[in-house]
């Protein structure tokens, strides 16, 4: 397995890991906590993807923005942006709480949901024809 694999398979296992702690906070009804988790793994499985594709980003939110705008672009799916903005006011909200209204929270937590599953199938299927290349050459 090729170290490019291994990295974004590594940054899917923190996407799952963020994913889930997104899951138990929003049980306890702790949406600022919730949406940090939930931007953790939306961040993480935009790097696994950008590795993915063989594209060097630096996990800094102004190379991440250029990278998302591109993905938006190759997608078609200009949706992938604007949860890309609703992840960082979600971040903002939890250095700052109260930022966010509950209801504010709600809708930028269920967007950026939404978008995670989206990049999430994108991951796989990248995964995918990696793991195919491989085994062919």
């Amino acid at each position: 397995m090729s170290d490019r694999v291994e990295k974004a398979l590594r940054l899917k296992r923190e996407a799952e890991e963020h994913f889930s702690n997104y899951l138990k906070h929003m049980r306890a009804n702790e949406l600022w906590k919730a949406g940090e988790y939930l931007w953790g793994s939306y961040h993480a499985l935009l790097l696994a993807l950008a590795n993915a594709m063989g594209k060097k980003v630096p996990a800094r939110h102004a190379a991440l923005r250029r990278f998302v705008l591109e993905l938006a672009d190759i997608m078609g799916d200009e949706d992938i942006y604007e949860a890309f903005k609703d992840g960082e006011r979600l971040h903002a909200n939890f250095y700052h709480p109260g930022l966010l209204d509950e209801e504010e929270a709600e809708e930028a937590i269920l967007h950026l949901e939404s978008c995670i599953s989206k990049l999430a199938d994108v991951l796989e299927q990248k995964l995918r024809e990696l793991s195919v290349s491989e085994c062919s050459s």
